[in-house]
């Protein structure tokens, strides 16, 4: 019986190996065009991230709580999967949370490209909702040229792209269209 047993343990790495043969002679084939344009290959899979994002001089200017990230260490970005960002300002205080789908954060240009029910609340209030939108660490503001609603103190307000600081108090809109009330 152990003998059947450490044949049947034998057996399957034996099979392992021809598939990997297999799979690594397909991989000649392919196409060299189509690999140069393939998009880069994470270093690190991280399941159930919390991270803190920092400006150059170290200060933190977000926290990032996610299902999972992607690292891409030769690009320098990180993608993240299911996200909410709470952002903070200059004094290091609470100003607002991001959340999103997805994102890209580029570590060199200190952004995070936001896509998929992208919604930002401002800690005092109100929220805007976009399909995509960039986040500019360095100067804490967002900006984006997607469609948008934003709903605050004074009704709401709609259009296509716009500019904002952090907590959404200069709001710089591309082209606006009423909403309804």
């Amino acid at each position: 019986m152990f003998q059947a047993a450490m044949v049947r343990l034998i057996r399957i790495p034996r099979v392992c190996v021809v598939l990997m043969a297999a799979l690594g002679a397909c991989r000649g084939s392919a196409d060299p065009s189509a690999q140069e344009t393939a998009a880069p290959i994470a270093e690190q899979i991280i399941v159930g991230v919390r991270t803190t994002l920092t400006d150059s001089l170290g200060l933190r200017k977000g926290f990032v709580v996610a299902d999972s990230a992607f690292v891409r260490q030769e690009a320098r970005e990180v993608e993240f999967r299911r996200l909410t960002a709470t952002l903070f300002d200059e004094r290091g205080e609470q100003a607002a949370v991001l959340t999103g789908a997805g994102a890209i954060y580029s570590i060199a240009a200190g952004t995070l490209e936001v896509s998929g029910a992208v919604t930002v609340a401002p800690t005092r209030g109100g929220r805007l909702s976009t399909g995509r939108l960039r986040y500019d660490i360095r100067t804490m503001r967002f900006d984006s040229d997607s469609s948008y609603s934003y709903q605050g103190t004074d009704g709401p307000v709609g259009g296509t792209g716009f500019s904002a600081d952090l907590r959404l108090r200069n709001l710089t809109r591309a082209a606006t269209t009423p909403s309804p009330r």
